[in-house]
């Protein structure tokens, strides 16, 4: 398959540009597009993915991860949430997460950079689809957004970007209403304390792997994303039908 030629991985140390983030977002107002309204009755085939909820694995890791990431960022901090506790930014986080039943549609849920690729033509995708989830599109959106970008390119561009969204979604939905809903997204809550330090970087032999896969998938026509379920070590694999 000649698109995959030249895939690159993404890190989560190295920023994309606006360019390559507006081929994200629209890439992911496509896919919710596509999967509005998602439910079990709508697509029986996903009746086990599960709806976006602070779950209490959710709650304990946050509590864990948070204080030493608001130790990590310091004076970075806006006073806003510097002058909180801990625990009062989980429950922002679950107060959050209570209203993302609303328009729901399938969630990557883990849209952060380190889990996107580049194309040559600087199309972005999404990989590690192992926690898809049921819920409301700005989780995604704005957790890939607000760490895509430097603070200088985020700052001129996420308005516009957020509208561009809105446009490609094409619901109806006011670039007011869009820019409202980014805003209260998690990653603006809590700045996404939680993954302050980025995860660690492929060996030796997963660079191997994955400049081989570019070869290995070469002339095949990919009609089903693969997504691991939930629990790791059940090592088994569910298909996503592309639409």
């Amino acid at each position: 398959m000649k698109a995959w030629e030249g895939l690159v991985r993404d890190s989560s140390t190295r920023p994309l540009s606006v360019d390559q983030v507006a081929n994200g977002v629209r890439d992911l107002a496509r896919l919710r597009r596509a999967y509005w309204g998602f439910s079990a009755a709508t697509h029986p085939a996903l009746a086990w993915v599960q709806t976006w909820a602070p779950t209490e694995g959710f709650h304990s890791a946050l509590r864990k991860r948070v204080p030493p990431g608001m130790e990590r960022a310091g004076a970075r901090l806006p006073a806003e949430v510097a002058r909180q506790a801990a625990d009062e930014i989980v429950d922002v986080w679950v107060r959050y997460v209570a209203l993302l039943g609303h328009d729901p549609t399938l969630l990557h849920a883990n849209a952060h950079i380190g889990n996107t690729y580049l194309l040559p033509n600087d199309d972005a995708g999404f990989l590690d689809w192992q926690v898809v989830r049921r819920g409301h599109w700005s989780q995604d959106v704005g957790y890939f957004l607000q760490g895509a970008l430097v603070e200088a390119d985020r700052r001129a561009a996420e308005r516009d970007l957020v509208a561009a969204y809105s446009k490609e979604l094409g619901r109806g939905m006011s670039a007011a209403d869009a820019w409202q809903w980014y805003r209260s997204s998690a990653s603006n809550i809590g700045r996404a304390l939680d993954t302050a330090i980025p995860g660690a970087a492929l060996t030796g032999l997963g660079h191997e792997q994955a400049a081989r896969l570019v070869t290995r998938l070469a002339g095949e026509h990919l009609d089903v994303i693969a997504a691991s379920p939930l629990t790791r070590a059940q090592q088994r694999c569910r298909r996503l039908p592309c639409q």
